[in-house]
């Protein structure tokens, strides 16, 4: 704030993993999708939004860095992160929820 900043907050490795490939934080080639932890995941997330929710130079939250999950995961997964986010005190007029969409397959079968 001292700078005038504008930062995105990013859960950019998630509990578990949410891939397995160094941009979650490590490498991995035998990981599977089922190691993902959402509810570490969100407690995660819940801590940081909390933390900044007040923070004037927190501009967004993305609630997980380029994921490699089925939508049958992602979807209740970004549902509940956003309802955490907003329920940590993170104001939708003031902060943006940013979902990437990792892979065009899940742009076309949302």
């Amino acid at each position: 704030e001292r700078h005038s900043l504008s930062l995105l907050l990013e859960l950019h490795a998630a509990p578990g993993g949410q891939s397995g490939r160094q941009t979650t934080g490590r490498s991995d080639p035998t990981w599977e999708p089922s190691r993902f932890d959402a509810d570490g995941a969100l407690s995660a997330l819940r801590l940081v939004a909390t933390r900044y929710n007040s923070s004037r130079s927190v501009v967004a939250i993305s609630p997980l860095n380029e994921p490699e999950l089925s939508n049958e995961v992602l979807l209740p997964y970004y549902q509940r992160a956003y309802e955490t986010v907003r329920g940590s005190g993170m104001r939708a007029g003031q902060v943006a929820f940013v979902l990437q969409l990792y892979g065009l397959g899940a742009i076309f079968s949302l």
